[in-house]
């Protein structure tokens, strides 16, 4: 466990242990746009083929950081999956098969993670690297 802004303890931590690979993280760090993209690209060098990192707070239920925090690490996540590797595929394509995350207002008030239509509320999420 590291402890500090993860924008400034990822790098460092990876720096000391050049070699390591791992299969799971997980990241409570900045909730701006700019913080999740940050997080994700220092973190995903460093997971081995079909590693999980493990998100918080990216549903509108986080009444501290409020929605549009949330709105924003939403918007990260589905940027960086869909731009990484290719520019400009789309949130549907590039989850198909695997999972869906979108917004359900009206039904959740936040967003949710969809698997096969079935939308269920939720306050982690999680990415696999493929």
């Amino acid at each position: 466990v590291t402890f500090g802004a993860s924008h400034k303890t990822i790098v460092p931590f990876f720096e000391a242990r050049p070699n390591l690979k791992c299969d799971i993280v997980s990241v409570d760090g900045d909730h701006s746009f700019s913080g999740v993209t940050t997080d994700l690209e220092q973190l995903e060098p460093h997971l081995r083929s079909g590693g999980l990192i493990f998100v918080d707070d990216c549903n509108a239920r986080d009444r501290i950081k409020g929605a549009r925090s949330a709105r924003a690490m939403f918007e990260a996540y589905a940027s960086y999956l869909t731009t990484r590797g290719q520019a400009a595929r789309s949130a549907a394509t590039a989850l198909a098969g695997i999972l869906r995350v979108e917004y359900c207002p009206a039904n959740n008030n936040g967003f949710c993670v969809a698997s096969k239509g079935q939308c269920q509320p939720v306050l982690e999420g999680w990415l696999r690297v493929l």
